[in-house]
C-alpha cells in the first residue's frame, strides 16, 4: 500500500542533507561536534590536542615517552597526589627500580630496568638520580631535598582522597 501526502515531491527531493529531515525546506546544519573534555582544538593546526603531559599513548615506548613518564612519577605534583608511589619511597626519596617498571604504563611499554639505566645514562638534563646498592638501582628526584618540605603528608592524601570519593 502506497501513502501519499501533498509533501511527497518536497520529501523526496530533499534527502541530501545527511538523513536530516527539514519541514520547512531550509538547509539544515549538521550538529556540531566537540572534542572530548580531556582535549583542546587548535583552530590553527586543525588538531585537538591533549591538556594532561601524562596521557602520552602508553604505546608509545620512545626513549624520551619513557623518560617522561618516570620524570612525572617523581614530580612534586604526582607526589602530593599518588598514594601509591608514596607508600613505596624510602624516607630519602627513593624507590627501586624494578618497582617501576611493574607500573602498568611502564608493562605495557615493555620497559625493564635495565632499559630505564640505559635511558638515564643517555639523558642530558633529567630530574631523576639513581643510586645502586646491594645489587639493586633505586631511582629518585634530583631535587629530593627541596621538595620534601613541600610535600603533602600522606594522612593528608589520603583524607583529601576519601573526600573526593
Amino acid at each position: 500500500m502506497n501513502f501519499s501526502n501533498k509533501f511527497d515531491n518536497f520529501n523526496n527531493q530533499n534527502q541530501g542533507f545527511g538523513g536530516y529531515y527539514n519541514p520547512q525546506g531550509y538547509p539544515m546544519q549538521m550538529p556540531m561536534q566537540y572534542p572530548p573534555m580531556n582535549q583542546q582544538y587548535n583552530p590553527y593546526t586543525n588538531q585537538q590536542q591533549s591538556q594532561n603531559a601524562e596521557d602520552t599513548n602508553d604505546t608509545d615506548n620512545s626513549d624520551k615517552a619513557i623518560l617522561d613518564s618516570i620524570e612525572y612519577y617523581f614530580s612534586e605534583e604526582n607526589l602530593n597526589k599518588d598514594l601509591y608511589f608514596r607508600n613505596r619511597m624510602s624516607e630519602e626519596g627513593f624507590i627501586d627500580c624494578n618497582e617501576i617498571v611493574n607500573f602498568n604504563k611502564m608493562k605495557n611499554k615493555g620497559v625493564d630496568s635495565n632499559r630505564i639505566i640505559s635511558i638515564l645514562d643517555e639523558a642530558e638534563n633529567t630530574l631523576i638520580e639513581r643510586k645502586e646498592e646491594n645489587g639493586k638501582v633505586y631511582l629518585r628526584n634530583k631535587n629530593w631535598v627541596e621538595i620534601k618540605p613541600r610535600l603533602l603528608a600522606i594522612e593528608k592524601i589520603q583524607q583529601q582522597k576519601k573526600m573526593n570519593k
